[in-house]
């Protein structure tokens, strides 16, 4: 770490350097959440910009790492409402730091502003780096007084709806 130091010329880009330097190794290094483990809570902002975080009593997590499973995680929420999440005990987080800061502002929040139920953003990768993902398929964790029970992963909205006991459309 102090041969990298060795480059920066002032303390202050030092202590700058080596802080981002230790976020990129924990990231690097988070391991995926696996049943039997303690899930960190985690605090972030909803699209209307207030806190929103998972809790001791939060039941299930639902997690959209990019653009198709945040689309069908809204498209199974939308029609259910307000409450949809909350009488559930849920919370739904969209992993969105990937996205250009302006296409966010302009475009994905006052579109997700339209939703009726509060969706947790994700603007920095280390808040959700130790949830597991897979591409296209929403994450689907249930939690028991803050641990893991189960892992897995949705590819449809039927099977959205059957873990979140839904009712068919």
């Amino acid at each position: 770490m102090h041969h990298l130091c060795a480059f920066v010329p002032n303390k202050t880009l030092k202590r700058v350097a080596v802080l981002l330097v230790s976020m990129i190794a924990a990231v690097a290094i988070a391991a995926p959440v696996a049943p039997g483990q303690a899930f960190a809570p985690i605090v972030m902002t909803d699209q209307h910009d207030r806190s929103l975080r998972t809790e001791p009593t939060t039941r299930t997590v639902l997690f959209a790492a990019d653009k198709k499973a945040s689309d069908l995680a809204t498209a199974v929420l939308q029609p259910l409402g307000a409450d949809a999440l909350s009488a559930r005990q849920a919370v739904f987080i969209v992993d969105m730091h990937a996205m250009p800061a302006l296409i966010t502002r302009m475009f994905a929040v006052p579109a997700l502003r339209e939703l009726p139920f509060a969706i947790g953003l994700v603007r920095a990768p280390a808040l959700t780096a130790d949830l597991p993902r897979n591409k296209g398929q929403v994450t689907l964790i249930t939690l028991r007084d803050g641990v893991a029970q189960t892992v897995s992963f949705v590819t449809s909205a039927a099977e959205l709806r059957q873990h979140l006991a839904l009712p068919v459309p």
